[in-house]
């Protein structure tokens, strides 16, 4: 497994670990927007998007819907989710 995935894997990790804790206790489910889909040559979102959702979902703590246009983010959309996850690099600001 690359350093990338494995640096992906433990972020996943870290912000299951930590919303858990927040909305573990009273069986609510965390919303989760995982903001994804922006081509660059060290990035594969497409194989490391599927592993993010997976490990956030596994423990149903979580809702995860996957956007693949950043653009998104600069609609209202966001703010009908209790965490934002931004797995994409971009060299040019959106």
């Amino acid at each position: 497994m690359g350093w990338y995935l494995k640096a992906v894997i433990a972020t996943a990790v870290t912000v299951s670990v930590t919303v858990s804790t927040a909305f573990g206790a009273d069986g609510d489910r965390a919303r989760v927007l995982l903001v994804t889909g922006v081509d660059h040559p060290a990035h594969d979102w497409q194989l490391t998007t599927p592993v993010i959702r997976d490990i956030l979902t596994r423990e149903r703590q979580f809702s995860v819907q996957v956007v693949e246009q950043p653009e998104l983010l600069a609609t209202d959309m966001i703010f009908d989710y209790d965490v934002i996850f931004l797995h994409f690099r971009n060299a040019k600001p959106l």
